[in-house]
């Protein structure tokens, strides 16, 4: 089932222990060999969550790194652990709300907004780049792409892509835009700057945003500080 030919039982032997999420996957970090690992698990999730929501979600973000195989900015999938896990590599990287703003460079962004295009050349859109925990920045201060737990594939019908594909990669595009415009204001293009604005007009209509903000308690149009310490928390996992 992975590529470590490992088991639940020996992969977690040796982990730290981590509280299990109830209405999300839990992160947690593992090691295998010397090479450090994370694994996105439901097992202890809520039965409702797991047997439901939790394994179709985990099924699509396998099938989103299938397509990223050859991609270097993201985490290689070692494959499931069993039908409740899969096995990630752990990357070498902050998350850019940790990274010291001083030390990130105006390229770092440019960097992002093309590894977002060699997505979107395999139609694939992550679709969560406006929470920074998704965007990692490694040593040489470089970006690197996680958590595609609601990520989209489209397939070669050509109707989806005509209809659905514009907004899909705006919505993408727009969470670059959000935050080269909170680093660097100075080097966001007038036209980035247009674009984000006439999107985040309509933004709150965005299915997965009522989705997850109402089953993490924050009402269909807000936010409570349960939800955002969830957040954090699966960030430090990423982090290890």
């Amino acid at each position: 089932m992975n590529d470590l030919g490992v088991d639940r039982a020996r992969l977690a032997a040796d982990a730290p222990h981590v509280r299990a999420a109830r209405w999300e996957a839990t992160l947690w970090p593992a090691e295998h060999a010397g090479r450090p690992l994370l694994v996105k698990d439901v097992r202890h999730a809520h039965p409702l969550y797991r047997f439901t929501v939790g394994r179709w979600l985990l099924a699509r973000e396998a099938r989103v790194y299938a397509r990223m195989r050859e991609l270097p900015f993201v985490p290689h999938c070692h494959g499931w652990l069993d039908r409740d896990g899969l096995i990630l590599e752990r990357l070498d990287a902050v998350t850019l709300t940790r990274y010291p703003e001083q030390a990130l460079l105006p390229g770092f962004f440019d960097q992002l907004a093309a590894q977002v295009a060699m997505l979107h050349e395999r139609f694939i859109a992550h679709l969560d780049l406006r929470h920074r925990s998704n965007i990692l920045v490694t040593r040489l201060g470089e970006p690197r792409i996680v958590d595609f737990a609601t990520a989209i594939c489209l397939g070669e019908h050509p109707l989806r892509r005509r209809l659905l594909w514009p907004l899909l990669a705006a919505a993408d595009r727009s969470g670059v835009t959000k935050w080269r415009m909170r680093y660097f204001p100075d080097h966001v293009p007038e036209g980035d700057r247009r674009a984000y604005a006439r999107l985040q007009r309509w933004r709150w209509l965005w299915p997965w945003k009522l989705l997850f903000d109402y089953c993490k308690g924050r009402g269909w149009r807000g936010g409570i500080a349960g939800g955002k310490r969830g957040g954090a928390a699966q960030a430090k996992a990423r982090e290890g």
